[in-house]
């Protein structure tokens, strides 16, 4: 019987996952900009809490509070995703969030005016 080590040099292939752009750097570009992008109603909100002791942050400030700071860190993912540079945990954490809609994700992040300038944009 012969025995032998198989050497594991953890690499992982890094496709992405969309229901617009199948495969395309133009779709990881895309996951990133929305992921980083603040409407200055949530600019304001940071500001607001700076100075506010945790403890004293209501129900909607928490929820909110958590919800930029899950965006914040799914955008620092996919930056470390795109250089490829992701423990197997955090690539996986990019390929399941891949899962969900881009056009949800824009759609949340641009008030109906701003998806009006970049359907025009897009379609001339």
């Amino acid at each position: 019987m012969v025995n032998f080590t198989l050497k594991n040099n953890n690499r992982m292939s890094y496709p992405t996952i969309c229901d617009s752009y199948p495969n395309s750097d133009i779709a990881l570009e895309t996951w990133i900009k929305f992921t980083e992008y603040l409407k200055p109603e949530e600019l304001s909100f940071i500001e607001s809490i700076k100075e506010k002791d945790f403890t004293s942050f209501t129900d909607f400030e928490m929820d909110e509070y958590h919800r930029i700071r899950k965006q914040k860190k799914m955008h620092n993912l996919l930056v470390k995703y795109q250089k490829r540079k992701c423990t197997l945990e955090e690539h996986n954490q990019v390929v399941e969030y891949m899962y969900s809609s881009l056009k949800e994700l824009v759609e949340s992040r641009l008030d109906s005016d701003e998806i009006q300038i970049a359907l025009n944009i897009f379609l001339n």
